[in-house]
């Protein structure tokens, strides 16, 4: 199973890798269909200019506010996402910037190509392996447990737990000494002779 593990991450990696290589863009794919869609969603919107990179989105009763140095706006999107939110995408189409200036390195290509940069080397077949002086591992024995083994399912710690046992508690009366608690096989007691009733 690791082996097959192992061979599926490799061919990932390269295929990833390669694709990659041969994009284009500065900015990966995926989030440049996102900045486009947002770019999409921005065409409505009323900007004001308030000094510096701050400025005021207004969309029907709604108002933002971004700021393009601090990459900030007040929906949020922004500082979650790390690309430019619509109401950011409007700001920087006015302002006719780059949107890549505006989108964290970590989407850069560049940034996308040294995580897959490092590649799971080649392991030879079991039979070349170097032989150590050392005993091969084991699995471990598996020793049996004593009892009955459980049928019920162990209950997690947010269930809750029922007090009612599944046996039936019975109590046993004695037919020698007619005593409960106990029944005739273990009885220590002096035997109570029944009355006879004449008709």
């Amino acid at each position: 199973m690791f082996e097959c593990i192992r061979t599926k991450l490799m061919s990932r990696l390269q295929l990833k890798r390669e694709g990659m290589e041969k994009y284009g863009g500065s900015i990966c794919p995926n989030i440049l269909k996102k900045i486009n869609k947002q770019r999409h969603a921005a065409r409505n919107y009323f900007i004001r200019w308030c000094g510096g990179g701050e400025y005021e989105i207004d969309h029907f009763l709604n108002k933002y506010v971004v700021d393009l140095e601090k990459k900030t706006c007040s929906c949020g999107m922004f500082q979650l996402t790390g690309y430019p939110c619509c109401h950011a995408c409007s700001t920087i189409v006015s302002k006719r910037a780059r949107m890549d200036d505006y989108v964290d390195d970590f989407y850069n290509k560049t940034v996308y190509l040294k995580v897959y940069n490092d590649m799971i080397h080649a392991v030879p077949r079991a039979q070349d392996y170097i032989k150590t002086s050392f005993q091969p591992f084991k699995s471990p024995k598996i020793k049996k447990k004593r009892g009955r083994p459980k049928k019920l399912r162990r209950k997690g710690p947010n269930e809750l737990q029922s007090n009612t046992s599944t046996r039936k508690v019975l109590t046993h009366t004695c037919s020698k000494c007619l005593q409960i608690g106990h029944n005739k096989g273990s009885c220590k007691n002096e035997i109570i002779q029944s009355r006879s009733f004449s008709r």
